[in-house]
């Protein structure tokens, strides 16, 4: 069985390699061939469908929002299974955040959509409000009350947490979990700040940590390093930038803009192909971006990397693999990777189609940050405030 599973995938793999060589050399002929050309539709093929369609359903549908200009402006042809999927994973009408153009604002041409400020609808099944900053949270002072530790969260979908009410998101659990049980005597209140935005990129959350938290007064920024981070489509929102002629805002974008040789004229098939091998390069960058950012304005630095309802082992190695190549930066890892490592994934995804964590994978998340809290005390010091504790990034790496 084995010998003839093998002969069987070497007969179909041979003619397709013949096929990308032949389409190699007329890459080689051609020069400056159109940018929708054949050579590079069948690399952005490989680099998108490289699983089945199986393995690609499981680990995708329901997980990207397929949210506004980026899937929307390449179109069907163009944006792959991720875009197609996100549309056709069995989702009623209305459930996905897209769907309600009311939440959402065009008025950021770096960021190419925000939440809107004091927007309500029902998401997910779930109402969804967002507060007068545009923050999927409950409402708070921007200037922060004397006496009080705030931790500004910055990521995606998983930590935006639709389709989970807003007092059962992991965060909002932790927060009061921190104000009605202090970590420590003295302990100041905390204020928990969730400026997540489903959909967003590696690129956007420099702009949020750059621009949007610092008038907070945050004293520690977290970066929740979900899967999204890792993906292929990481990309997409520097691409669609880069199309637009749109101000790419931060030098670190520009220089990998310039090194990338990524030009206005570009397809979308074609920026995506030169960023292909440059994520890790793109995503260092960002983050030690966002670490001069913190810095500038007293904040401390901190990475969480988030896990996935499915197939756990091969997204969460990638992201584990990711906060590996960031270790020269020497930031504390508060690494919840594990949080879901017993879990069925049906009892802890919003639904078949939709691989979000539902309320049971919120309350995993925030036990998963109770946990390395409680075994790890010098967490205290760097994340909470506390005043005693070693407050060595070194001692706070991933577990």
């Amino acid at each position: 069985m084995i010998n003839l599973t093998f002969g069987y995938h070497l007969r179909r793999t041979i003619p397709l390699l013949a096929a990308l060589i032949v389409l190699s050399m007329l890459r080689v002929r051609q020069g400056n061939a159109p940018a929708e050309n054949s050579f590079e539709q069948a690399l952005a093929m490989m680099g998108r469908f490289g699983r089945s369609d199986k393995e690609q359903e499981d680990e995708i549908a329901g997980y990207y929002e397929g949210l506004l200009d980026e899937a929307r402006d390449r179109g069907t042809a163009g944006r792959g299974l991720l875009g197609n999927l996100a549309q056709g994973a069995g989702a009623p009408p209305g459930w996905e955040l897209a769907d309600h153009p009311e939440i959402l604002s065009r008025d950021d041409s770096f960021l190419r959509y925000t939440l809107s400020p004091g927007a309500e609808t029902v998401v997910k099944e779930t109402p969804l409000t967002i507060n007068r900053w545009g923050m999927r949270d409950r409402d708070y002072q921007q200037a922060k009350p004397p006496g009080t530790h705030r931790i500004a969260i910055v990521g995606s979908s998983i930590i935006a947490g639709l389709g989970v009410p807003g007092e059962a998101t992991f965060e909002a659990l932790w927060e009061a979990r921190l104000n009605a049980d202090p970590p420590c005597d003295g302990a100041p209140r905390y204020e928990i700040m969730n400026f997540a935005v489903p959909g967003y990129k590696i690129t956007q959350y420099v702009d949020v940590a750059c621009r949007r938290i610092p008038p907070f007064e945050p004293d520690v920024v977290v970066i929740g390093l979900s899967p999204i981070v890792a993906s292929q489509d990481y990309s997409d929102h520097l691409a669609n930038l880069v199309r637009a002629g749109a101000d790419l805002r931060y030098d670190c974008l520009r220089q990998l803009a310039i090194a990338a040789d990524l030009k206005r004229s570009d397809s979308m098939n074609r920026l995506i192909v030169k960023m292909t091998h440059r994520r890790n390069e793109v995503i260092r960058a960002c983050i030690a971006e966002i670490l001069s950012c913190t810095a500038s304005y007293g904040a401390t630095l901190v990475l969480m990397p988030i896990p996935v309802t499915f197939h756990q082992g091969s997204l969460n190695d990638e992201v584990a693999r990711l906060v590996e190549e960031l270790a020269p930066l020497e930031l504390p890892v508060l690494n919840l990777l594990d949080a879901f490592h017993d879990s069925e994934h049906a009892k802890i995804r919003l639904r078949p189609f939709d691989n979000h964590p539902n309320e049971v994978g919120h309350r995993l998340l925030y036990e998963a940050i109770a946990r390395r809290i409680d075994d790890h005390p010098e967490w205290k010091a760097i994340l909470l405030g506390c005043p005693d504790g070693d407050r060595s990034p070194s001692t706070a790496r991933s577990d």
